[in-house]
């Protein structure tokens, strides 16, 4: 069965979706407490109006839209001191078993309807595209601006072109970009034109390593537009949500998935851990069906390596030294890099008194099991904390210029 996709083209001086304040769309939005900006990228995208006149599968096609805008987004932090490490683990018998679930999931994602509707729509054959032309389709200009019908009108294939910019300008909030496409029947060019977004929409998929997200910036209105909605939808269900547990996330994977039919593996175990260098914490995502608690000790020894480094054994820090550091620090007024002899033996005495059961038998004792545990809270330095809080904005700052750059 082939799907056909209807654009509504609305002048810019009116909302796209005016007639969906009905009973529908209220009762819609009260039941499942949809907010204001939410209803707005709703609107947007024409799903409130389908509620409202009771097409079938909208609510569900809404609710996942929701989800997916709900759901917190699972960036690859960048590596080193002050930026956040990721750690992918797993021995190689649980990472075969990650990839077979992906398959699996894959058998299930080729056959799905909409999947195989898209396809189709596409001009893409059923088992998906070979791993060449899906990049392809995906780095085209023409398809993240134009929609099956522009290119059925222009006789333009989907997949088999060649597509580049020549000329790209600005005037007035409007942006107007030429595009020479040649395929095996012909060539022309294509003039296109409209209001610049006041936030640009990307598609993501993984780089040829399967490790990295390319991003490649596209129309809402479009026909990797189209393939974008379709990924978020699955990614909002089981059990194609599971490839959130990938190296590029579950829309990336899934849009992957969608053109060439090839599952990108999950990654049995990450462990993510953010600024380093502060009060470090980690955070592990497993595969519990797949890894064994030994992986996942080593995986976080493997983190609280780089904290420590070879110093530490994953001894625990005593209580008595904890606590030391503690009432030292009330009495000083934050860290002591280095005792002067009167304060160290007024705060040796001080802590014997008010603790008879936990003495320090001499003054040394005392200072250096407070030097030995201070590195059991965080570091010491402020000028460091300052380089982290840096490193952390470059960071986010190369994370959104990467998602920014377009495939080349």
């Amino acid at each position: 069965m082939r799907r056909t996709i209807k654009i509504t083209f609305t002048p810019s001086n009116m909302q796209p979706d005016q007639p969906s304040s009905g009973p529908r769309w209220t009762r819609f939005v009260h039941d499942n407490a949809i907010a204001d900006g939410e209803q707005a990228h709703l609107r947007k995208r024409g799903l409130a109006a389908k509620i409202e006149r009771g097409e079938s599968g909208a609510e569900r096609d809404a609710l996942a839209v929701v989800v997916s805008m709900r759901t917190p987004r699972r960036e690859t932090p960048a590596v080193e001191r002050g930026r956040g490490e990721r750690i992918q683990a797993g021995s190689p018998a649980e990472r075969e078993h990650a990839r077979a679930i992906a398959d699996r999931i894959a058998i299930v994602a080729n056959n799905d309807p909409e999947v195989l509707a898209i396809r189709e729509s596409l001009g893409i054959p059923r088992k998906g595209l070979s791993a060449a032309r899906a990049r392809a389709l995906l780095a085209s200009p023409l398809l993240a601006r134009v929609m099956t019908n522009d290119l059925e009108r222009w006789h333009v294939p989907v997949s088999d072109h060649e597509a580049t910019v020549v000329r790209r300008e600005r005037r007035g909030g409007r942006e107007v970009v030429q595009i020479r496409v040649r395929w095996a029947g012909g060539a022309r060019v294509v003039k296109l034109g409209g209001p610049i977004p006041a936030e640009p929409e990307f598609i993501e998929f993984p780089n040829e390593k399967g490790r990295r997200r390319v991003a490649v910036e596209i129309e809402s209105l479009s026909i990797l537009g189209e393939v974008k909605r379709l990924a978020e939808r699955l990614a909002a269900i089981a059990p194609f949500n599971a490839f959130e547990q990938s190296a590029v996330g579950a829309i990336p994977a899934l849009v992957w998935l969608i053109l060439t039919g090839v599952a990108v593996p999950l990654v049995p175990i990450t462990v993510g851990r953010e600024i380093p260098g502060s009060v470090d914490t980690v955070t592990v995502c497993a595969l519990v069906r797949v890894v064994s608690p030994e992986s996942m000790i080593a995986a976080l020894a493997k983190v609280r390596k780089s904290v420590f480094g070879e110093k530490r054994k994953g001894r625990a820090f005593a209580p008595r030294n904890l606590a030391v550091v503690v009432f030292v620090e009330k009495r000083t007024g934050g860290p002591v890099p280095k005792f002067p002899p009167e304060l160290r033996r007024m705060l040796w005495k001080e802590w014997n008194a008010a603790h008879p059961k936990e003495k320090f038998g001499e003054v040394q004792e005392m200072e250096r099991a407070y030097l030995r545990t201070k590195p059991a809270f965080f570091p010491d330095d402020a000028e460091l904390w300052d380089l982290n809080v840096l490193a952390a904005i470059e960071a986010e700052i190369t994370a959104r210029e990467r998602r920014g750059r377009r495939a080349r």
